[in-house]
C-alpha cells in the first residue's frame, strides 16, 4: 500500500522535486491542500506555484475565497494568467470577478477569449442569490439518434464541461429531449439508442429563481 505523505514532504517535494515526480504526487492531492501550504510558508508559494500546470493552478484558485481568488491569479504574469483562466470553469471566473471594481473586472476579462468573455458577462448579470447565478454555461449535449459508442466517441473528444455526470439529450433542432447519467451510457451494450436510456423527466426553473426555491425543487425531485 503506498505511503501517505505528509504536507513537510509534499512542500519540499514541489519546491525542489523533478517535475514528474510532482506532477505523479500532484495527481492524487486534493488542491486544498496546496492551498493550505501556501497560505503557510508565503514565501514559498512563487516557488511552488512555479512548479504546478495551469491546470493544477486553476484548480487551487478555484478553491480559494472568492475575496481572494484574484489576488493569487495576480502573482503570475498576464500570459499565465490567461492559461489559467482558460483552465478554469466559468461560474468560478464569474464568482472572481463578482469580487471586483469595475476597471479590475475589465482586465480579466480581457484576458478571456471572446466566446468566454460573452458567457461570463452574461452570468455576471444574474443576482447571486437566483437559480442564474448559480448557473453554469458550461454544458455537454449528445444527439438523441446516436448510439452509446458513437456518444462515448464523442465524449472522448469534448470533456472540457465542468461536470459530465448528467449529460443533455437533444434532437437535431436542439430540442431538449432529457437527461442521461454517465453510469447508464458506460453500462449500456455500444449499439443501445441514446433515447433508450435518456430520462425525459428534466426539471427546470427560471433563472430569476430564488436559490431557495431552487433548492426545494431539487429535494422534492430526489
Amino acid at each position: 500500500m503506498k505511503r501517505k505523505i505528509t504536507n513537510e514532504e509534499l512542500k519540499q517535494l514541489l519546491i525542489k522535486g523533478e517535475e514528474q515526480a510532482i506532477k505523479e504526487v500532484v495527481s492524487d492531492i486534493h488542491p486544498v491542500v496546496i492551498l493550505d501550504l501556501i497560505h503557510e510558508d508565503e514565501e514559498a508559494a512563487p516557488i511552488i506555484l512555479a512548479h504546478l500546470s495551469d491546470e493544477v493552478i486553476a484548480d487551487i484558485v478555484e478553491e480559494e475565497d472568492d475575496e481572494e481568488k484574484y489576488e493569487l491569479l495576480k502573482m503570475f504574469s498576464d500570459a499565465k494568467q490567461k492559461h489559467i483562466l482558460k483552465e478554469m470553469s466559468l461560474d468560478e471566473v464569474t464568482d472572481l470577478l463578482g469580487e471586483l471594481e469595475d476597471e479590475e473586472q475589465e482586465e480579466v476579462l480581457a484576458k478571456l477569449s471572446h466566446e468566454d468573455r460573452e458567457d461570463v458577462r452574461e452570468l455576471l448579470n444574474y443576482a447571486e442569490d437566483s437559480a442564474g447565478g448559480l448557473m453554469t454555461t458550461e454544458f455537454i449535449s449528445i444527439r438523441a439518434k446516436n448510439t452509446v459508442r458513437q456518444t462515448l466517441e464523442y465524449l472522448q473528444k469534448n470533456t472540457d464541461a465542468e461536470t459530465t455526470y448528467y449529460l443533455y439529450v437533444t434532437d437535431r433542432a436542439n430540442t431538449l429531449k432529457g437527461v442521461v447519467s454517465l453510469r447508464d451510457i458506460v453500462s449500456s451494450p455500444f449499439d443501445t439508442n441514446m433515447l433508450e436510456i435518456t430520462n425525459p423527466n428534466v426539471i427546470s426553473v427560471r433563472y430569476d429563481e430564488d436559490q431557495e426555491q431552487v433548492a426545494k425543487m431539487k429535494n422534492m425531485a430526489l
